[in-house]
């Protein structure tokens, strides 16, 4: 397990310099075993060090790159794979561990296209607000076909806080998730437009 300051979703591409002995152990382990690890947002403490609280929920991922940028370092690169439940947490020596459950979503599942509507309209404004205070987003193609990769790419992009995102990660039913994640987005938007209109 690898415990972060901030969560990640499915389908993230996820980039760690890892500089820590348990880490680089963890990670030499995972590539000697073709395994991934599991990603949680870290509840209260650092990621340096240990002693930290964490939250249950969180996503797998998958290596697909280890560099050596030198200094005994390592560059990974992983891609969130599926939400996961934390069952229970294993003694951290070497490195963090915990027994996890997967949580798929239902095979199937078709989001409302009207969400979808409403998704875009709420990243495409956030991304114009931003634009108008100044701030580069980068360079951002379209979003995902579906609408679940949709939302979580959306958060990604903006700056939905950390708690929003992991009570939105929380939650059991897809439907549910796309219209939380719709409506981060459009607070956020909100806030942006009540401090351009202050200036």
């Amino acid at each position: 397990m690898f415990p972060l300051s901030r969560g990640i979703f499915p389908g993230a591409v996820l980039t760690l310099r890892v500089f820590e002995s348990r880490y680089l152990e963890m990670i030499d382990r995972c590539v000697r075993r073709d395994s991934g690890f599991g990603v949680v947002l870290i509840e209260r403490g650092w990621e340096v060090g240990g002693g930290d609280a964490r939250f249950d929920v969180g996503v797998a991922v998958t290596i697909t790159g280890v560099g050596s940028p030198g200094d005994g370092q390592l560059l990974v690169v992983a891609r969130g794979d599926t939400r996961i439940r934390v069952e229970g947490w294993l003694a951290d020596d070497p490195y963090p561990q915990a027994r996890v459950q997967r949580l798929d979503d239902p095979s199937g599942f078709v989001a409302d296209p009207r969400c979808r509507r409403r998704l875009d309209r709420a990243f495409w404004r956030g991304l114009a607000l931003f634009a108008e205070m100044g701030i580069n987003t980068g360079s951002i193609g379209p979003l995902p076909d579906e609408a679940l990769p949709a939302a979580y790419r959306a958060l990604d992009v903006l700056p939905v806080p950390d708690l929003d995102r992991q009570e939105i990660l929380e939650t059991d039913d897809p439907a549910t998730r796309i219209g939380r994640s719709i409506t981060a987005l459009e607070s956020v938007n909100g806030l942006v437009e009540a401090r351009l209109a202050g200036r």
